[in-house]
């Protein structure tokens, strides 16, 4: 039986397992996956986070959600995986290029009175709006339009940061997003499944989101949704996207803005090391 380390990191409650170099994720089996993620019988944890090389970046960030399947992006995973980098001192820079399957994201650092990493802000890429690239069985835009599921119809925006997004403005509570979501995370627009992202605007630039994660189910945060949210939001004139958007999840806010001139979506957002400890398998 192998010992292996590894770390546990949350950002506004979504949280981590990683594993230094020596585990990829052809190393581990899908039981092994649900099992290390499993909070009775396992470590816990909505993903696991894995360090590999790239050739564009410095580091290459993997994902595998708590069901076994891969991700090609996590929000919240990258501001863990930027803090446990500068951590355990895999890295000096306080920007720090890293490699997702979506593209090179460039993570800057910021900094508590004690010089430990606090909030990270990254580069998301772009938003598009494109079925295509969305990843949809259809073409053109799907902005504002009807979408329903064993009776249920709702008003949708599909988006994608790398990975898909269907933005519902009506607001659901998370019993309500918990009964809802799988249906529409399946639904047959999307092949590959989606994330399902449940909005109510509370203000000019802020807005109130409950998730139901692919491959996960409902989670605290997610990343990448709080940047698809933003974007539906000033697609659909909702918000100004000259100013900061305020995204609130169940776990805390998370700060999106846009750089048009890059095109880039920015999001910005704390990430914390909860414990670490050794596991065998």
């Amino acid at each position: 039986m192998k010992k292996v380390p590894f770390y546990k990191y949350q950002g506004l409650g979504n949280d981590f397992i990683i594993f230094d170099k020596t585990i990829a994720p052809e190393d581990l089996s899908t039981d092994q996956v649900v099992k290390l993620c499993d909070r009775n019988f396992g470590i816990g944890a909505d993903g696991i986070l894995f360090i590999g090389q790239s050739d564009k970046a410095d580091f290459f960030m993997r994902i595998l959600n708590s069901d076994g399947s891969e991700a090609e992006m996590c929000g919240n995973g990258i501001r863990c995986f930027a803090k446990h980098l500068w951590d355990t001192g895999l890295t000096t820079k306080q920007i720090i290029p890293i490699e997702s399957k979506v593209t090179v994201h460039n993570c800057k650092l910021f900094f508590d009175d004690n010089n430990k990493v606090q909030d990270v802000e990254v580069s998301m890429g772009p938003a598009m709006f494109d079925q295509k690239d969305i990843g949809m069985n259809g073409e053109g835009e799907f902005v504002r339009q009807k979408v329903e599921r064993d009776g249920i119809e709702f008003v949708g925006t599909a988006v994608s940061m790398g990975n898909p997004h269907l933005i519902i403005f009506d607001k659901k509570d998370i019993a309500e997003a918990k009964q809802i979501g799988p249906k529409f995370e399946s639904h047959p627009l999307f092949p590959q499944k989606t994330n399902v992202e449940f909005v109510e605007q509370l203000d000019d630039q802020h807005l109130k989101v409950v998730v139901f994660e692919r491959g996960v189910g409902i989670t605290l945060a997610c990343g990448t949704g709080a940047c698809a949210v933003a974007a539906a939001a000033s697609k659909e004139s909702r918000v100004d996207r000259t100013k900061p958007v305020r995204v609130d999840l169940p776990g805390g806010p998370l700060i999106i803005s846009f750089d048009d001139d890059n095109n880039e979506v920015l999001m910005r957002g704390p990430a914390v090391k909860s414990f670490a400890g050794i596991v065998s398998f």
